[in-house]
């Protein structure tokens, strides 16, 4: 069960992926508590909203990227949802194009690209991509499923066909064995 829960979840569950998701959800919480305090608000991420909130210690340090390549950039008004994304891993709920997944299945033609405008988040269907996500996400887990038990079965084939080979042999030898017994028997019969 481990072995298929392994492969199943493998896809969205790396450590710097986490990482990377956790620290924008960090600065994102962070943004909102100085829009919240501060009447000069973050509408953007510019290269000095790091600094400005840990000076005003809305965060206690900079956020260590997990990889040279994350860089904290923001889409829309941060004020009115926009969101805040790592250029290399996206965003958490995975519906900004992102190097990390460039090559997944998930269509990145559904997802909203990088350098959008405000106008484009507001035409863009977030609800809908989404629902693609998920509906990405089950049948990825199906087909790792799958995979996972083939390779799980292939394993115990490749176990069990050895092991059967030598009780088998094991077998044979005995029946040899017990057949050249009988037969000495046989014979020291007749030769009394």
């Amino acid at each position: 069960m481990l072995f298929v829960c392994k492969y199943a979840f493998a896809y969205r569950a790396s450590v710097r992926d986490k990482s990377c998701f956790s620290n924008i959800r960090v600065i994102q919480g962070a943004i909102e508590m100085y829009n919240m305090d501060i009447s000069d608000r973050i509408e953007h991420i510019e290269p000095d909203t790091i600094n400005r909130l840990v000076k005003g210690k809305y965060l206690k340090t900079e956020p260590s990227k997990p990889e040279t390549t994350c860089e904290y950039k923001s889409i829309g008004d941060l004020t009115e949802g926009g969101f805040v994304f790592c250029t290399y891993h996206g965003d958490p709920e995975q519906i900004i194009e992102c190097e990390y997944y460039k090559n997944d299945e998930f269509h990145q033609y559904r997802k909203i690209p990088q350098n959008a405008t405000e106008e484009d988040l507001k035409k863009a269907n977030i609800p809908e991509i989404i629902k693609e996500r998920d509906r990405f996400r089950e049948k990825r887990d199906i087909i790792l499923k799958e995979k996972a038990e083939k390779k799980a079965k292939q394993k115990l084939i490749e176990l069990y066909v050895p092991l059967i080979a030598v009780v088998l042999t094991l077998i044979v030898g005995v029946i040899i064995d017990i057949s050249n017994y009988i037969k000495s028997k046989k014979r020291t019969k007749k030769e009394r």
